[in-house]
């Protein structure tokens, strides 16, 4: 058996079940994770954006290097594993708020098999600020324990195993990946600042260039904000029934 965690709200091409069925006759036993290519819908259905198609077969450490340096988008709704392996390996790891679980699971579950993609009809996943990926502010500090909970799991897990990449490679694919998180995760609290700035950062800049690159990112996010309250609020004024 296999599972799909599909997403409520998430929507699929009419072709994806019979396509997985498809290829299942023809997989091969040390394949346990399976994916399909990705578009992003908005809250109206509408594709807003087709993400690049993944390689039709690559390692699961790969798979984590790409996702590191920005190559690989990933979402839970897009893949399927086998039961068997999701027992075996204990389930997803348990991080904060579920961040990064998915992608250190996806490694997990693999194995030394590759993850698979199946080729033509396309999953796609909706982008809204009412769910944990589109509301960049949900969970901030939770979210920043994740993912050093998953790079720390990436250095003593995945890089030793590895031997397509130097560990310098990835520690530079490990310093850009927490540096997207921040700018991603802005505006910042002080509090978070200081702690996205401190020594034993994965950051792979000196502590006053993180701390420059926070504090720019936090004041651009608080106009961000800004400008969609004021949006919204000559929203509401326009459509106010004027009264007599």
């Amino acid at each position: 058996p296999w599972i799909w965690l599909f997403g409520d709200d998430d929507e699929m091409h009419p072709e994806c079940v019979a396509k997985f069925y498809e290829i299942l006759g023809n997989l091969q036993p040390e394949v346990s994770v399976i994916r399909f290519n990705t578009d992003v819908i908005d809250e109206a259905s509408e594709i807003r954006k087709c993400n690049p198609s993944h390689p039709q077969s690559e390692s699961a450490s790969e798979f984590l290097f790409n996702r590191l340096l920005g190559h690989r988008k990933s979402y839970v709704t897009e893949y399927i594993f086998r039961r068997s392996t999701y027992s075996l390996r204990g389930g997803f790891p348990d991080y904060p708020a579920a961040w990064c679980a998915d992608d250190a699971a996806w490694f997990s579950f693999a194995g030394n098999g590759p993850i698979l993609t199946i080729p033509g009809p396309r999953v796609r996943w909706r982008s809204s600020r009412i769910n944990i990926t589109g509301a960049n502010r949900s969970c901030q500090t939770e979210k920043l324990e994740a993912g050093r909970r998953f790079l720390n799991f990436i250095e003593k897990e995945v890089e030793p195993g590895d031997s397509g990449h130097s560990a310098d490679e990835w520690s530079e694919a490990r310093s850009i990946w927490f540096e997207n998180q921040v700018r991603y995760l802005s505006p910042l609290t002080p509090s978070l600042i200081r702690a996205v700035i401190q020594a034993n950062s994965p950051w792979n800049r000196p502590r006053i260039e993180r701390a420059i690159l926070a504090i720019i990112w936090t004041i651009k996010g608080h106009f961000r904000e800004a400008r969609r309250w004021l949006t919204k609020a000559k929203t509401k004024r326009s459509i106010k029934t004027p009264t007599c």
